[in-house]
């Protein structure tokens, strides 16, 4: 979790933060290199389960007056100068303002007449090491860009402090097959493999392995008429990462300044719609997405030939260094991608100049 996160929600309880963060290793198919998140910023980031952190958050809701319904399914949404949510059962609410945070793939949308952003999926488990193993094995979060793995997203290894979460993220709608080349990059990477021998699975709530729907792409407008969308119902998500709490929490704070005024018609509420793209859109999403498309997506030797150059430049220059840091830590991705651009002189002579045409055209 990085730490524009935390400067929204706090720091959480030391029983919430399973590892604070300082730096991370990114692997390529040929190449590794540790960047730091803190030497250049003095920032790092933490590594949570996402059960124990939303639990923490619903806690400091409900302290608020906030009533949470569980197991409580929508069965239809009405608006007509009001709102109206009907769930199954036939329990009813009504109110002046619907705010969706239901994510990229919720049947809610049709409700209000608003095409959900598409989706592609990714898949992660939870493992336990043997006491030591994880302190031997891993000192950061591990990042790999190999195109043996994927063109089209990466692998991630996560520490915590008794064990592990690892994931796949591929920027593709087709989910069949994922969990079965999951388990194949598992047992057959050289370096994943060997990193995870001797894991069991560590279950969460009766389960050790998670599939997740991420948005693709953020929708023209996160507003209507007695609605706003915040999160990934808007689609707002990084398309280089797959990061979606910040910008869950940051449009919900967004959301809050335009709802405390008191007006919901869809004139009124158009100022979050604005917001968005100032604040999160315009100097961040935008370029995030322009990243994914550069580095995404090609055939694998030269998705390889991308992500060694990247490495190399990184060890070779120190304000490519500098770049690379803040990609892990918490500063806007138009920072990241205009100073990367006044360099791509120097990625000229790693890959050609076709080469970095073929990146920055696409």
């Amino acid at each position: 979790m990085c730490t524009r996160c935390l400067k929204l929600v706090g720091e959480p309880p030391d029983e919430v933060t399973e590892r604070k963060v300082t730096k991370e290793t990114l692997y390529t198919k040929n190449k590794s290199f540790s960047v730091s998140c803190s030497e250049s910023i003095g920032k790092k980031g933490i590594v949570v389960y996402r059960n124990k952190f939303d639990s923490w958050l619903i806690d400091r809701a409900e302290a608020k007056g906030v009533e949470i319904l569980e197991k409580s399914k929508v069965d239809s949404i009405k608006i007509n100068g009001k709102v109206t949510v009907k769930l199954e059962g036939g329990k009813e609410f009504e109110s002046n303002l619907l705010v969706g945070a239901w994510g990229a793939s919720s049947y809610l949308h049709k409700f209000i007449n608003v095409a959900p952003p598409k989706y592609y999926t990714s898949i992660s488990q939870e493992l336990k090491l043997p006491p030591g193993l994880v302190e031997e094995r891993f000192n950061e979060p591990e990042i790999f860009w190999d195109g043996n793995i994927t063109t089209n997203g990466y692998f991630w290894i996560f520490p915590r402090k008794e064990g592990v979460n690892i994931g796949y993220m591929e920027q593709t709608t087709k989910a069949k097959g994922i969990k079965e080349k999951f388990i194949k990059i598992i047992q057959n990477h050289p370096i994943i493999s060997q990193k995870l021998k001797g894991s069991e699975e560590m279950k969460i709530n009766g389960r050790s392995l998670f599939g997740h729907r991420i948005a693709e792409n953020y929708l023209d407008r996160f507003h209507g008429d007695h609605f706003v969308l915040v999160g990934e119902a808007g689609g707002l998500i990084n398309s280089l990462t797959g990061e979606g709490i910040y910008y869950a929490l940051k449009s919900a704070e967004l959301a809050a300044s335009i709802i405390s005024e008191g007006e919901y018609s869809e004139k009124s509420l158009g100022r979050y719609t604005e917001l968005c793209y100032s604040e999160l859109i315009d100097n961040d999403l935008k370029y995030s997405a322009k990243m994914a498309k550069m580095m995404f997506g090609h055939k694998p030797q030269f998705h390889d030939r991308i992500m060694d150059a990247m490495l190399e430049l990184t060890e070779e220059n120190g304000e490519i260094k500098k770049i690379m840091e803040s990609m892990f830590s918490s500063v806007e991705y138009g920072q990241i991608y205009n100073p990367l651009m006044s360099k791509k002189g120097l990625l000229i002579r790693k890959l050609g100049l076709l080469g970095v045409m073929k990146m920055i055209s696409r």
